[in-house]
């Protein structure tokens, strides 16, 4: 299949943020509201959590907006830096769009993720000149199809209805979860507490973008510390992504959301 995406260019990565989430948002209809019996067909869990997350009763989520701060860092030992983060993500045809922006060694800092039509890029730059890291290829697309996926479970529960994910109950109130977007396919398991909220989110398909466009595949996950009433529903407040490296854990991201909104019609950086 060939690859829809066009490259950022020039740095112009808000540009390209904002043009590809109002392509998205162009597409917004009415949605319908979600019911109890649509979630019929999913383990008793994840109705649960479904349930717990305030959906049931509210339209079905067409997409999100949600606005991060928290901090990254390259390596194990590496300094932490200070980031901020927006995103669009979009239900109807799987896409997200993922802007950071931040400061690296005092000059400014910023990097876009783009899944879109089941294909993916990478790009961040210094400066907005420099380039310190580009990636795209079939492993980066499997890897933002973890990525989409998770926004799917720790950011709209609503979706998780999907006809495209298949669901098998394991033990220790934890499912197994395999998700299709066209020529991608990928598991994650949801851990949950006796709570009904979700914890735990552990994929093996995801990898991590090294030098010259290479990988390594590493188990990863995204533990939650926590949850939040935003835009009358109840969402995560704080999650982590790790790498379950050869060395060990490696938390390599820390997150705060900060606001989240659902089924918008209009742009908001």
């Amino acid at each position: 299949m060939k690859n829809t995406l066009s490259k950022p260019r020039g740095g112009n990565f808000r540009g390209k943020f904002k043009s590809e989430s109002q392509n998205g948002i162009a597409r917004l209809k009415k949605p319908d509201i979600l019911r109890y019996y649509d979630a019929d067909h999913l383990p008793a869990i994840v109705r649960k959590y479904i349930q717990h997350s305030g959906a049931f009763g509210k339209p079905r989520v067409i997409n999100l907006h949600a606005v991060f701060s928290g901090r990254m860092r390259q390596k194990p030992e590496g300094k932490w830096i200070e980031i901020n983060a927006s995103q669009y993500t979009f239900f109807d045809k799987p896409t997200r769009v993922f802007y950071i922006s931040s400061k690296m060694f005092g000059v400014p800092f910023e990097g876009l993720h783009l899944y879109k039509d089941d294909h993916a890029t990478m790009e961040n730059k210094l400066a907005s000149v420099f380039k310190v890291a580009s990636s795209r290829g079939l492993v980066m697309d499997k890897s933002e199809t973890v990525s989409y996926f998770n926004d799917m479970c720790l950011l709209a529960p609503a979706t998780l209805i999907d006809e495209n994910i298949r669901w098998e109950t394991m033990e220790h109130q934890t499912v197994k979860a395999t998700y299709t977007n066209q020529s991608n396919t990928i598991t994650a398991m949801l851990h949950f507490n006796d709570n009904d909220e979700l914890v735990n989110f552990i994929s093996e398909d995801r990898s991590m973008a090294m030098k010259k466009n290479s990988f390594i595949n590493y188990r990863w996950s995204t533990p939650i510390n926590g949850y939040q009433d935003c835009d009358d529903r109840k969402v995560f407040s704080k999650a982590s992504a790790v790498w379950h490296t050869t060395h060990g854990e490696y938390v390599y991201a820390e997150f705060d959301l900060n606001k989240i909104e659902y089924n918008v019609s209009n742009f908001d950086a």
